[in-house]
């Protein structure tokens, strides 16, 4: 029986690369934990609280600047000719990215006006010195969406740890010398990423030959598939913010830390699932149907890793964040479960994506978010943090069966032939 499963399991050069971008995800959560270690020892609970409202709205907010790009960049690259079509198709969506991170900058430096009667805490002049140094959010996007399209894993996977690592060593300094502010931390934590995206567009060796042509088909193909995809984000973004908001308008600050933490702990569940979906993103655009071998290897991790996580969360939690953030364990489970299943829909939404059902990925994104949204305003208020996990495991698991009966209806031949009738 191991036999046969560990058969199910040889991924080859698919199962490579996943571990590859495994082993850097995982590597990211770990210097994740450290960081967050960290500002917990050198921020208060509240400003730990806010730290991580201020970064998640910003999160929330670069949603709405995607337009497409991303998903519809990253199909598009996938297709491409040559290498060096890769490089003009590479240039043009990275153009496209740095004009939206300016508007991206606007948008920050009103969001803590617009946010501020829902927060009992200042955080509009947060905000303002916050702004400048988030244009490159935009750009990330479209360096990780250029990189899986184009199937360059190796610089996929030193692009997912070079953020934190950079905010780790500035961290670091910090800790031994003393005195980090708030905006300091958030000045930090997105130069970082801003420096990381620089290095990464260098690599590409971004070509602008006949840019004005591979535009036109940019826009073809966002119009066609990634303006789909795109909606249904819109409306998944809420809940990457909805849940935090809520809870620090209801509860206060405090609780957004405790919450945050458990969500740190219970991430690398859904690590492997983003990373054997990414390596096998260029492969599924040309397959009828998941392998099994994917699907097994994706369900197994996803149930075994839950529950490890929750048998450890309460010896990793005080060791690492400290006493003040034992009240974070009992949310473990319910953000372990959710995450579960958050990993086991990434096969399937990928396969989606690569085959351009952009609008079946749109429907789901507004039936699961929101019910997530729904939920949150009922059980936050009653039950806190407690209420945003319940939320979470709902809303997941409807995005499950719903990504089962679109995977289902649209493998064989099915697929191909409705596939450009359902992106009209």
């Amino acid at each position: 029986m191991l036999k046969s499963l560990g058969r199910r399991l040889n991924f080859g050069i698919t199962g490579r690369q996943t571990a590859l971008i495994f082993s850097a995800q995982l590597l990211n959560a770990v210097l994740g934990l450290f960081i967050v270690g960290i500002l917990t020892r050198l921020l208060s609970v509240s400003e730990f609280g806010l730290f991580s409202l201020v970064v998640s709205v910003i999160i929330f907010l670069s949603v709405f600047f995607d337009f497409g790009l991303s998903s519809a960049g990253m199909r598009w690259m996938a297709l491409a000719r040559s290498k060096d079509h890769e490089r003009v198709r590479a240039g043009v969506v990275f153009t496209v990215a740095g004009v939206l991170g300016l508007a991206f900058m606007l948008a920050v430096a009103v969001a803590g006006l617009v946010i501020q009667p829902f927060i009992k805490e200042s955080v509009v002049y947060v905000f303002l010195v916050t702004a400048p140094f988030v244009i490159a959010m935009p750009m990330q996007e479209a360096v990780i969406s250029q990189a899986r399209g184009s199937n360059r894993i190796r610089l996929l996977a030193a692009f997912l740890i070079l953020p934190r690592t950079i905010f780790l060593v500035a961290l670091f300094i910090y800790f031994f010398v003393g005195g980090l502010t708030l905006e300091a931390a958030l000045i930090f934590q997105f130069t970082s990423v801003a420096l990381s995206v620089s290095i990464a567009v260098m690599l590409f060796r971004p070509s602008w030959k006949d840019a004005r042509k591979e535009w036109a088909a940019l826009k073809k193909e966002i119009g066609e598939f990634g303006r789909h995809v795109y909606y249904g984000r819109i409306v998944d973004g809420l809940t990457n913010g909805t849940d935090k908001i809520l809870l620090s308008f209801f509860h206060g600050v405090i609780p957004v830390g405790f919450y945050s933490i458990s969500i740190m702990i219970t991430n690398p569940i859904v690590t492997f699932s983003q990373a054997l979906s990414t390596s096998a993103f260029k492969s599924f655009t040309t397959q009828r149907s998941i392998p099994k071998r994917i699907l097994w290897g994706n369900t197994f991790w996803c149930i075994s890793s839950a529950l490890f996580v929750v048998i450890i969360a309460g010896v990793v939690i005080p060791i690492f964040f400290t006493d003040k953030f034992e009240r974070s364990i009992p949310l473990v489970p319910y953000l372990a479960a959710g995450s579960a299943l958050a990993g086991l829909n990434a096969p399937y939404h990928a396969f989606l994506l690569a085959h351009r059902l952009g609008k079946q990925v749109k429907i789901m994104s507004w039936w699961t978010s929101g019910t997530n949204v729904a939920l949150n305003l009922i059980l936050v208020p009653l039950l806190s943090a407690t209420g945003a996990g319940i939320a979470m495991i709902s809303s997941y698991g409807l995005n499950l069966a719903m990504n089962l009966y679109y995977y289902r209806q649209g493998t064989i031949e099915t697929l191909f032939n409705i596939n450009e009738k359902n992106n009209d």
